[in-house]
C-alpha cells in the first residue's frame, strides 16, 4: 500500500468497528492528504504485542512472519509519525490558504505535489523513505513559511491602508488672513 493517498482519491469504506472514531475518520474535503496506513495491521500489531508477553507463559506461538512484522514494529510506527507530519504540514498549507492565494501560489503548490507524488504512488510502507520524509517536510515548510509572509504582508498593506483612509491629508481653515500675514 503507498504510504499516501488523497481524500479524493479514497474510496474504501472504514470497518464499522472503527468507523466513528475520529483517529481513523477521512476527510470529506478533496485534495488533502491522508495517511494510508492499514489499520487491520496496526490492530494485528497491538494484538502479537500481547502475544508476546502471553507467549512466556507457552499458551501461545507466534508465527515466524508475525515475528518479523514485530522486529519492524518501530520503524513502521516511526515512518507511520513521519507520514502524519507530512499530512499535518501539507492539509495545513491547503487549510490556511483561500482561492486568491490558490492561483497565486499555484507555481509553489505544484512543486510541492511533485515532491509527494513518490508518497502516493512509489513508496510503500516496506521501503525505506527517510529521504522522502525530510524532502516532504523541508518543501512544506518551504510552501508554509512563503504563504505565511505573504498573508502578513497583505495584512500590514490592509493595515496601512486603514491608516491612510482614516487620516485627513489637508486641514481647511476658514480663518481670513490680513495681506501681509499671507505673504509671509
Amino acid at each position: 500500500m503507498p504510504v499516501l493517498i488523497r481524500s479524493d482519491n479514497n474510496h474504501r469504506e472504514l470497518p464499522p468497528s472503527i468507523d466513528q472514531n475520529p483517529l481513523f475518520s477521512r476527510s470529506k474535503k478533496s485534495g488533502l492528504l491522508e495517511s494510508n496506513f492499514d489499520c487491520d495491521l496496526h490492530k494485528v500489531m497491538v494484538e502479537v504485542s500481547y502475544w508476546t508477553k502471553i507467549q512466556t507463559l507457552g499458551f501461545v506461538t507466534i508465527p515466524h512472519n508475525v515475528q518479523r512484522l514485530l522486529q519492524r514494529k518501530e520503524q513502521l510506527r516511526i515512518l507511520r509519525e513521519n507520514v502524519m507530519l507530512i499530512v499535518r504540514d501539507y492539509n495545513n498549507i491547503i487549510h490556511t490558504i483561500d482561492d486568491k492565494e490558490k492561483s497565486l501560489f499555484s507555481e509553489h503548490l505544484d512543486i510541492l505535489d511533485r515532491t509527494i507524488a513518490p508518497g502516493i504512488g512509489k513508496y510503500n510502507w516496506g521501503s525505506q523513505a527517510d529521504t522522502f520524509v525530510y524532502a516532504c517536510r523541508k518543501e512544506c515548510q518551504e510552501v508554509f513559511s512563503n504563504v505565511k509572509k505573504f498573508q502578513n504582508n497583505v495584512m500590514k498593506i490592509n493595515q496601512e491602508f486603514e491608516k491612510i483612509s482614516t487620516s485627513v491629508l489637508t486641514n481647511v481653515q476658514k480663518k481670513l488672513y490680513l495681506l501681509s500675514e499671507f505673504i509671509r
